[in-house]
């Protein structure tokens, strides 16, 4: 994350429910990673939105994610 963001992030917990929680459980407790566009103190209010900025840096740690994955 660091080349798309200009730094490298910092573990930390989230204090919300992400679908992440169910899964966790439901496989062991594996390590995992809540990654997205969304702004955590906006998450599931009714003004909740992503800045344009936010949905391009995804995309580019999203593409990432899968070169590394299938190797290419």
């Amino acid at each position: 994350m660091r080349p798309i963001l200009g730094s490298r992030p910092e573990p930390r917990v989230a204090t919300y429910f992400t679908d992440a929680a169910a899964l966790n459980v439901a496989y062991g407790t594996p390590p995992t990673i809540v990654l997205g566009p969304g702004e955590a103190q906006l998450r599931t209010r009714p003004t909740e939105y992503c800045v344009v900025e936010r949905v391009a840096e995804s995309v580019a740690a999203y593409e990432e994610i899968a070169r590394r994955w299938c190797n290419i």
